[in-house]
């Protein structure tokens, strides 16, 4: 199949090299998401929320610190990073799964999205901002 288009075709050529560069484009606007996507884990740790906004469970037993806090090795060791066309979260602690999924003794605690929910929509709002803005600028 063949299309053909007659006209002043200068601004369709410039359009077309927009398009062309749109994929690039989106590989180069994964650190500014990934760089956002730490903010909003480091946000959520220190209000003591999951990704989806609800609040942590209280301990059972009482102590001076608040969960999650007492050496924040927790928030440390959580790993954002730009790969190609997406972002990778990881908790590097050894006993992030516990929080992460919860135990029989240990409430659930969740510190990353959850797979199975997909991203929260405010991260979905954020990402789609920075995204937006650097096709954006590649389009002009």
């Amino acid at each position: 199949m063949t299309f053909r288009i007659k006209g002043k075709l200068s601004q369709l050529t410039t359009f077309k090299r927009g398009l062309n560069g749109l994929g690039q484009g989106l590989v180069a606007a994964m650190p500014k998401v990934a760089e956002r996507a730490e903010t909003r884990l480091r946000k959520q740790h220190n209000r003591g929320k999951d990704p989806y906004g609800a609040k942590w469970k209280r301990r059972k037993k009482a102590y001076p610190w608040k969960i999650l806090r007492k050496t924040l090795a927790m928030l440390g060791g959580v790993s954002v990073r730009a790969v190609k066309r997406s972002i990778e979260i990881q908790i590097t602690v050894g006993y992030g799964i516990f929080h992460q999924f919860g135990t029989k003794n240990m409430a659930m605690r969740m510190i990353i999205p959850s797979k199975g929910r997909g991203l929260p929509g405010i991260w979905k709002a954020d990402f789609a901002k920075v995204i937006k803005a650097d096709l954006k600028k590649r389009l002009k």
